[in-house]
């Protein structure tokens, strides 16, 4: 039988075959030599295919394969498929793909249409220990039959074979069929019961990756935003393109879910995608430092305009705000600013009721907290205006929220950069002081991001007049470096890199804007970007106009600056 790829043979049709199968019976009592017909691709394709055509379909009393050395042994599929064991031969479909691939598609096609109607499962998993050099014919299949097996709980065996013998169609599976709500839904669902999350994260596409994160964190945000760092941190403005375009999909659909034309379960993937914007925008935000597009960080903050006008809120919530705030809530903000800057509090009552208010269940003390840290950060561009007592109290405070981590994430970064910039400006400034005695503050810290730490090192005038603060952070750098272990680096690394950038920090002018030295603008921290003195909620008023001793009731600054206690003072000798 090993002669039959021959010019001229070909099976015309199924009594021809009978015919032929009923010879070999008579005139031989071993079973049919398989690898003959399926061992390898015949010179005579059409041949080859004529024969295979009629022997799958084929009774068993007729034609089997149940003696193929390469037959799947699969127990779970011992019921399904025709009785001659067709699909369970590995040489058949090999030779099938191989067939496909060197231009008989369509035929072998056709002879796939029995197994894709009774057998799916059986052919798909049959298929995945096949390799060939295009894979067209398993590629087909998985089109073909993945999306309903997967969506089909019962068959999650199915999905667990095709995970442990082909790895790769299964993830081509998972990203072709994930458009479909409920495919992914299921595939979530996999994954975790598999237990396979983290490797689909990482060997497939951002398109798919970026919406599986999604919807595999939905009940923790918290591992949503790690992954999200250390993507941005090492894809940078490839994977920052991909979020974006997640976000313009997941505001278009919710779009569409309010306006009632969607139905389950694509309602909770719309669902689920709202409910992620918030942490993408805000590990966004805290890297737009490192965006070289400048069409990137547009977009992005046109979605987070857009989101918030939605949501009727802020999103970056880390990023304390005034507006929106009662007049009596702003009052109360800036009389405690004043009972520090005379004298009345230190420093230390300042922060231990800042920590209480941070953390306290009352809304009216978190809206304090949120409105002071807010003035706070505003007031930075007036600092050179301050008297030197109540500017060396704000630098205690603005490094002391630093030290006791009272700020974070995009907040923390702003804070960084505007003690960095500080450092950076003359010796005899106001400006140079502040930078140093925030710093002290929080020196117990600094070495948490290293790279800001470098950044500190190469102010040189610093080094002349601070040796002992220098000398201190090179000293924890050396330690660092010898025993190559990075404290706290994998938690800390969107603040670090938002303080670092992508674009040198040391390239920024010292004549910038504040919101400009610190890698935002009080639009990117969901603020309207009108000017200060025309703000209802104001902090000082038009400071071109009005001096830091003139009484303003919006003032940080009490109206008539008293020297500040010994207390006080204590807190910066």
């Amino acid at each position: 039988m090993e002669s039959l790829d021959h010019e001229g043979f070909s099976i015309p049709d199924e009594a021809a075959f009978c015919l032929l199968m009923n010879i070999y019976g008579r005139a031989c009592k071993d079973p049919f030599p398989l690898h003959a017909v399926c061992g390898s691709m015949w010179t005579n394709t059409e041949g080859q295919i004529s024969f295979l055509k009629h022997a799958i379909s084929a009774p068993a009393t007729i034609f089997t394969f149940a003696h193929s050395s390469r037959l799947l042994a699969l127990p779970d599929f011992a019921s399904l498929g025709p009785g001659n064991h067709a699909w369970f031969c590995l040489d058949l479909l090999e030779v099938l793909c191989q067939l496909a691939e060197v231009g008989h598609t369509v035929s072998v096609r056709s002879m796939l249409d029995y197994p894709l109607g009774h057998c799916p499962e059986l052919l798909l998993v049959g298929l995945g220990h096949i390799n060939t050099a295009y894979n067209l014919l398993q590629f087909e299949v998985l089109s073909c039959a993945f999306p309903a097996i997967l969506k089909d709980a019962t068959k999650r065996n199915v999905v667990n074979y095709l995970w442990h013998i082909n790895p790769c169609l299964t993830l081509r599976g998972f990203v072709d069929a994930h458009s479909d709500p409920s495919c992914l839904l299921r595939i979530v669902d996999v994954c975790h019961d598999l237990k396979i999350l983290s490797a689909v994260l990482e060997s497939t596409p951002f398109a798919f990756s970026i919406r599986l994160a999604a919807a595999a964190c939905r009940k923790d945000h918290s591992h949503l935003e790690k992954w999200l760092t250390e993507k941005l941190t090492v894809y940078k403005d490839g994977f920052v393109e991909e979020c974006v375009n997640f976000l313009k999909e997941a505001m278009n659909a919710a779009s569409y879910v309010v306006e009632g034309t969607t139905e389950q379960p694509q309602a909770s993937v719309v669902d689920t995608y709202w409910e992620a914007c918030p942490p993408f925008i805000k590990v966004l935000q805290s890297h737009l430092g490192q965006l070289l597009s400048n069409q990137l960080s547009d977009e992005l903050r046109e979605l987070c305009a857009l989101y918030e006008s939605r949501n009727q809120g802020p999103v970056a919530r880390d990023i304390p705000t005034s507006e929106g705030g009662s007049d009596d809530v702003e009052v109360e903000a800036n009389a405690y600013f004043h009972q520090m800057f005379s004298g009345q509090i230190n420093i230390d009552v300042m922060i231990q009721m800042l920590t209480r208010f941070k953390e306290s269940p009352d809304k009216r003390e978190q809206s304090i907290f949120n409105c002071m840290i807010s003035n706070l950060f505003e007031e930075y561009k007036f600092f050179t205006k301050y008297p030197d007592k109540q500017l060396k109290l704000a630098a205690v405070l603005f490094g002391s929220l630093i030290k006791h981590e009272l700020v974070a994430h995009l907040g923390l970064g702003i804070a960084l950069r505007a003690v960095l910039d500080a450092l950076r400006k003359s010796v005899d400034s106001k400006m140079f002081m502040f930078g140093t005695t925030a710093l002290e503050q929080f020196m117990d810290r600094v070495i948490e991001w290293p790279q800001y730490c470098n950044h500190i090192l190469q102010i040189s005038h610093l080094r002349a007049t601070h040796a002992e603060m220098v000398s201190a952070i090179e000293r924890a750098l050396a330690r660092i470096s010898s025993s190559q272990n990075e404290p706290n680096a994998g938690n800390l690394l969107s603040t670090e890199q938002l303080v670092s950038g992508s674009s040198s920090i040391e390239a920024m002018e010292a004549s910038e804007p504040s919101w400009q030295l610190m890698g935002t603008s009080p639009t990117q921290l969901g603020r309207t970007p009108y000017p200060l003195q025309q703000r209802q909620a104001s902090v000082l008023g038009d400071r071109s106009k009005i001096s830091v001793g003139t009484s303003q009731n919006k003032s940080i600054l009490p109206s008539q600056p008293s020297v500040p206690s010994a207390s006080a003072d204590s807190a910066f000798n």
